[in-house]
Formats: C-alpha cells, sequence, structure tokens
C-alpha cells in the first residue's frame, strides 16, 4: 500500500493532470456518502457508511489510475523521447497530418532502423533550416 502512495504521490508531481481525476473520485465520494448518511438515523450506521464510501474511493484511485504502471509508462515516453531527440534527424515534416482530436507528427529516423512520429514540438529549428537550405 505504501507503495501505491508513493507511486501516486511521484505521478501527481510529475503530471498535474491527475489531480483534477484524483480530487473527481473524491468528491463523488462525498456526495455519495452525504446521500447515503440521510438514509440512516443512528450515529453507528452513518459512520460504517462514512468509511464504506472512503474505502470505495480508495480503491477507485488504485484500480482506475493506477499510479504505478501510469508512472512508468510517462518515464519511458520521457526516456524515448530524449533518445529520439539526441540520436535521430526528422525525414519527413509532418508525415501524420492532423485530423480530428489529432496533432500532426514528424517522422524521425534513428540509426536503429526503426522511424519514430513525434509530436511537432519537438522539431529542431536548426534541423528546419538545414533541410530547408539542403532542398530535401
Amino acid at each position: 500500500m505504501t507503495e501505491s502512495i508513493k507511486y501516486l504521490w511521484m505521478l501527481l508531481c510529475e503530471e498535474s493532470s491527475y489531480i483534477f481525476m484524483l480530487m473527481l473520485i473524491v468528491g463523488t465520494a462525498a456526495v455519495m456518502s452525504f446521500f447515503l448518511q440521510r438514509l440512516f438515523v443512528s450515529w453507528w450506521g452513518k459512520s460504517i457508511i462514512l468509511i464504506m464510501c472512503i474505502v470505495v474511493a480508495i480503491t477507485e484511485v488504485f484500480v482506475f489510475i493506477e499510479p504505478e504502471s501510469t508512472y512508468k509508462q510517462i518515464q519511458t515516453n520521457k526516456q524515448n523521447v530524449i533518445y529520439t531527440l539526441k540520436n535521430c534527424r526528422v525525414s519527413a515534416f509532418e508525415a501524420q497530418q492532423a485530423g480530428f482530436l489529432a496533432k500532426a507528427k514528424d517522422a524521425w529516423s534513428c540509426p536503429d532502423g526503426v522511424t519514430r512520429y513525434m509530436d511537432v514540438k519537438y522539431r529542431d529549428k536548426t534541423e528546419v533550416n538545414k533541410l530547408r537550405t539542403e532542398g530535401k
């Protein structure tokens, strides 16, 4: 459990968009707890419902977000981007065209023979100028 909390914290530090998802899950559990507590009159019944809603919220966080695998996937993607920027060259501009809910991507040729497609934001300006002057 402590490993999951550690990876959840690292994920929230790395990618701040998950904070909204976490708040949404906790907020849903709080609303659910509020409405379920109105069904019970006794203090014990209300306490048990509150504890159950907290357990459900914690379970939802660790099941839906999967902090460990998500964090490791983000780190792997970062390492792939760094490798591509250091070792590869742009071979085709906007090789994958932008479409509905999609971004344009450039083709990058790498020494290992793999062509990678990355967002246009990674395009190196000196590389663009060099290719324009060469006429490619």
